[in-house]
């Protein structure tokens, strides 16, 4: 499903669904792209704070060693 949040600035923030890995996310994105949301990008979250996708990996990986 594409969520709409209304934000108090007047701009629209569309999001949708939670995914383990990177190749999901991003073919979601394209999806949602192909409906004509253009700008569409994927965000990475640990414990409730945005982090930028380089840092998510750093995570998986220090997790994984």
């Amino acid at each position: 499903p594409l969520n709409k949040d209304f934000m108090s600035n007047g701009n629209v923030r569309y999001s949708s669904g939670v995914y383990n890995n990177l190749a999901a996310a991003n073919a979601a994105k394209e999806g949602i792209r192909d409906i004509g949301i253009k700008d569409a990008f994927v965000t990475a979250y640990y414990n409730g704070n945005r982090l930028s996708l380089n840092e998510a990996k750093d995570l998986v990986l220090n997790d994984i060693s």
